[in-house]
């Protein structure tokens, strides 16, 4: 009548199949109950709950800070958005150089709630952040054989005030959490099962994730590349698909394809997402050695001579090309500087200092063990491995040569978490043996 079979770790004691003949389940043997919530569910329930009553406690004990930096540009398009005047900064004309998906989100959540308050945008903030803590539990499942380490994990992700103290700005770091992880949980479960499904849903979670921002638009390529690599050196060849692949780069192409011809239309030339390349160039310019060895000069008078765009870059590249010495300087330092933790509430809103050795300890107990199992994890021969360090990497490079805030790592904190906790298991098990 019944079939038992031992547990999938999804599963806490048996799971019945093959029923034929209905029962009282009361009348069955305590052993044979089916579970009705798989334990794999249940920890994710708990997960993100966990982490949305964090965010909300915080938002409510914490001051919001007025909007300032890049937050008063995305609250203009949110709330216009929310009006109906479209993606437009002043409520008329259309606007392309932030991109969509946070202000477009953020946006429709002011008029479900018929509510654009700082309050109302801590609660979308935290919703966010607790999506990104739930994909962070399932990333960390699909790596790790022991559910455990994932619901650890994610708790830990959950409880870090490093991470959950930027709900209560305007900012796109929660959403942005919230689909890069998406997104990479979904791809390695697609190299993992390789299922067209999961091509697509890559391919559609990919594109939401370039439209929150520009910085993840490589990885169909980088997914190219690994199929070449893999296709002539023979490692790992059964395990990527080139026609699931193209499904997947087709579908990415499809979520982004609009916003590119909407770019078209309105500004009458090729924008992918957004235009913010220059401002990328002008930051780099007016800011750290170069911007201390005359750059915040040069930015002013060049503001004065009114270029078009396009000599305005050449000129700033050209400035940066012509100072190799402080501009090396400048991208050393980001590179080291992405990896520190953010403390922005910590230091405007709390009032602790900001200086970078003031935070050496903390630095050292919760981010250095990370990055040392990261460096570990190149003893890990697996695809789905090679695929996240390989993005992480790429990620990293990008905003190394433009400006390494610890900001802009946030997103890409679940795979950090992830890799450097694999890392350090692969050095506990060499120590073992």
């Amino acid at each position: 009548m019944f079939k038992i079979i031992q547990p999938y770790p999804y599963f806490r004691r048996v799971f019945i199949i093959n029923a034929k003949i209905k029962c009282n389940i009361r009348e069955m043997p305590p052993l044979q109950i089916y579970e009705i919530i798989p334990r794999k569910a249940a920890y994710a329930a708990c997960v993100f709950f966990f982490s949305l009553f964090i965010c909300l406690l915080f938002a409510r004990l914490s001051p919001i800070p007025k909007p300032y930096g890049d937050s008063p540009g995305y609250l203009a398009l949110a709330k216009n958005v929310a009006a109906g005047n479209g993606f437009s900064s002043d409520g008329v004309n259309p606007s392309a150089f932030r991109p969509p998906l946070f202000s477009v989100s953020l946006g429709l959540w002011f008029k479900i709630t018929n509510s654009s308050s700082p309050v109302s945008a801590a609660v979308f903030q935290s919703i966010m952040q607790s999506l990104g803590v739930l994909m962070t539990f399932l990333l960390l499942s699909e790596i790790f054989s022991s559910i455990r380490i994932a619901l650890y994990g994610s708790l830990f992700a959950a409880a870090n005030p490093i991470l959950f103290a930027g709900v209560v700005y305007v900012l796109q770091e929660p959403i942005l959490f919230f689909v890069t992880t998406l997104a990479a949980w979904i791809t390695v479960k697609w190299l993992k099962e390789r299922t067209i499904l999961l091509a697509v849903a890559a391919g559609l979670c990919w594109g939401s994730a370039t439209l929150a921002k520009i910085v993840t638009w490589y990885v169909p390529a980088l997914l190219w590349m690994m199929w070449l690599f893999f296709f002539y050196t023979g490692k790992f060849k059964a395990q990527m698909k080139w026609k699931q692949l193209a499904v997947l780069t087709a579908f990415f192409l499809l979520v982004i394809a609009p916003w590119s011809v909407r770019n078209y239309r309105h500004f009458g030339r090729f924008i992918l997402v957004n235009e913010q390349g220059t401002a990328a160039l002008r930051w780099f310019v007016s800011h750290g050695r170069l911007g201390d060895s005359g750059g915040r000069t040069f930015l002013r008078e060049l503001e004065g001579q009114k270029l078009s765009d396009g000599d305005f870059r050449k000129s700033l590249r050209r400035f940066i090309l012509d100072r190799p010495v402080y501009s090396i300087a400048q991208i050393v330092k980001n590179f080291f500087w992405f990896t520190q933790l953010y403390r922005e509430w910590f230091g405007k809103v709390a009032g602790l200092s900001m200086r970078w050795h003031i935070w050496i300890v903390p630095a050292i107990l919760f981010q250095l063990p990370l990055y040392i199992g990261f460096a570990l994890t190149f003893l890990e021969k697996r695809l789905e491995t090679f695929f996240l360090v390989s993005f992480y990497l790429i990620y990293w490079l990008q905003y190394t040569l433009c400006w390494g805030e610890p900001r802009y790592a946030i997103p890409v904190y679940p795979v950090l978490l992830c890799l450097g906790l694999l890392g350090l298991s692969v050095l506990i098990r060499k120590r073992e043996i």
